[in-house]
């Protein structure tokens, strides 16, 4: 890629008068590039002004903003970047200090860490860039808006739309309605030329609607920041049928009663086929030991105690699998709650929901017609927790939409727990 060419995109945001302008954009769009491209444009039309360029973290300033500056302007050949005198700036204890110059001919670039916006007092900036801007801590625009203030200055803001955080309310909404000195564009990752067109073709095979729109179409999110995770011709593909995959794996999956209106859940599986379902009202620790224990002998005979028995542990689950687990059951209890494997889940039930999503797309996952779970696989909804991983909605919120429990979707995904044996995912 020819870095010195702006896309169209790129031009327009860099060419715009506005105060305030962001590039929203996905995986591909161009947003690394653009950011050293632009500055060095301003620096070399502006020259002898000050420039601030920041990044949520120390960490990122060097991973990002700094490695890519620094080498566009060695390929430019600005002579005073890349001298002895010039390098020892560029390195990690010096990006920490307060003010970090590392060109004097044609202007000073700060590299400042949004953790700590006050490190841009004093600095009169003709500009500020801010990259992956939507981890920023909110208090950052304002100081940002204040040194830009002074000399008629811009900022310009990178981030993506799974990461768009405080600039949602004070950047997105402000220009939907029509303020005048703030300039959002979003455009789509094929747009951008330089990006293998097969890397878009198999990302929409691949991914659910609502995370390929965000991710490489520039489509917005909703005002609630929520996706359906399950797009209705996917669970219209398992329900009534068998999976396209075969196993021979024989597996019990249990959700147990907690509270309110919740059923203890029983699921019989033939490899990727749910074969029988036991709904049973809420129940005591005794009769669902024992309802566990029938269903094991009656499938399994003599080898029972082998089958993995998947089985929620949160509440009286864990005692449950603890008495199952003296009695030399094959019991892998699943607390909701915990750590995900994956570590781009929040918790270890939405990674098995999203486990499951991905089966059902793939045509490993062979349901049951059956109404009730239809209606809590449809009803279940996605979003971004501050960390930018995938999270759930609570539970507490499908069960009021619902009016009851989701307790049948919960033992179907509890079926795709991934299996972590000597530090690897199965």
């Amino acid at each position: 890629m020819n870095r010195r060419n702006f896309l169209d995109y790129q031009f327009q945001i860099h060419n715009s008068k506005k105060q305030i302008k962001a590039l929203i954009g996905g995986t591909g769009c161009g947003k690394t590039f653009s950011e050293p491209l632009s500055l060095e444009c301003h620096m070399r039309n502006n020259p002898g002004q000050s420039w601030i360029v920041s990044a949520p973290t120390v960490g990122m300033i060097i991973q990002n903003p700094n490695l890519y500056i620094k080498q566009y302007y060695e390929e430019l050949g600005l002579s005073e970047v890349g001298r002895v005198s010039q390098v020892k700036h560029n390195t990690y204890y010096e990006v920490k200090s307060p003010r970090h110059k590392i060109i004097r001919d044609i202007g000073t670039i700060y590299f400042i860490s949004a953790k700590e916006p006050d490190r841009m007092q004093g600095i009169h900036a003709a500009g500020i860039f801010g990259d992956e801007a939507g981890l920023f801590p909110k208090e950052w625009i304002d100081v940002a808006i204040q040194r830009v203030t002074f000399t008629g200055g811009f900022i310009e803001l990178y981030t993506t739309w799974y990461d768009l955080g405080w600039l949602d309310s004070r950047i997105y909404q402000p220009f939907l309605d029509g303020d005048p000195n703030i300039l959002v564009v979003d455009p789509p990752s094929w747009l951008n030329p330089h990006y293998p067109i097969g890397h878009i073709i198999t990302a929409k095979k691949t991914l659910p609607t609502w995370r390929f729109d965000m991710m490489y179409a520039g489509k917005r999110p909703d005002g609630t920041g929520r996706f359906q995770l399950f797009a209705p011709d996917v669970v219209l593909s398992c329900i009534g049928k068998k999976s396209k995959i075969i196993s021979n794996e024989k597996i019990l999956t249990c959700d147990i009663a907690r509270e309110g209106q919740d059923l203890f859940v029983l699921g019989w599986w033939d490899g990727w086929n749910l074969t029988e379902v036991q709904k049973i009202q809420k129940s005591k620790g005794p009769e669902v030991k024992n309802r566990i224990r029938q269903m094991l002998r009656r499938k399994a005979g003599n080898n029972a105690k082998k089958i993995r028995t998947i089985v929620d542990s949160t509440g009286l689950g864990a005692f449950i699998c603890d008495d199952l687990e003296e009695e030399n059951y094959n019991i892998d209890s699943c607390q909701f709650s915990e750590s995900a494997v994956k570590l781009l889940h929040s918790n270890v039930r939405t990674e098995i929901y999203f486990e499951l999503e991905e089966a059902m797309r793939l045509g490993k996952c062979g349901l049951p017609d059956d109404s009730d779970l239809k209606e809590e696989l449809l009803a279940t909804e996605t979003k971004f927790d501050s960390k930018g991983r995938n999270q759930l909605i609570k539970k507490a919120e499908i069960s009021k939409k619902l009016g009851r429990s989701p307790d049948m979707a919960d033992m179907v995904a509890m079926r795709y727990k991934p299996i972590k044996e000597f530090g690897a995912v199965c």
